[in-house]
């Protein structure tokens, strides 16, 4: 892709500027000639290598926190299976444990925005003649108070 492509001068403005680089390169209008729009200009392009600097830094905090969230799930989610196994001769733990609204393990979308919900993978039924251990789903967003 082109230099101009990327420019976050609009090219209406760049016309100006050519403008005011060649036909009246040698006027000023009060505090407003070539100098100054080149100058604005210059701002411009810098504030917007400021924005893509701060946009790479959010791409990074973001998958950041969503690997955290991903390994605080995977964790809660093996505590509460020790949980269940342990509260079996509890009762009431047990039904503690059995009370809790925990959501279903997400898999990890590409980006943290990405708004697509994938559901859970079903339970194989060659486990059913083990020790019952229900994997209890857990939803990062309630958990961080999103929406």
């Amino acid at each position: 892709m082109s230099e101009l492509a990327n420019d976050p001068v609009p090219p209406v403005i760049r016309d100006i500027l050519a403008l005011f680089a060649g036909d009246l390169r040698d006027q000023r209008f009060g505090d407003l000639d070539h100098e100054a729009l080149e100058q604005l200009a210059g701002e411009t392009r810098e504030r917007a290598k400021e924005v893509d600097r701060a946009r790479a830094a959010l791409e990074a905090a973001l998958t950041a926190l969503e690997a955290a969230r991903e390994a605080l799930s995977a964790r809660a989610h093996q505590g509460l299976a020790y949980a269940t196994v342990f509260a079996a001769s509890d009762p009431a733990l047990a039904a503690s444990i059995a009370a809790l609204e925990v959501a279903p393990k997400a898999p990890r979308a590409t980006r943290p925005d990405a708004g697509k919900r994938k559901s859970a993978p079903k339970s194989s039924p060659a486990r059913s003649d083990k020790a019952s251990v229900t994997e209890l789903p857990f939803d990062h967003r309630a958990a961080s108070g999103a929406a």
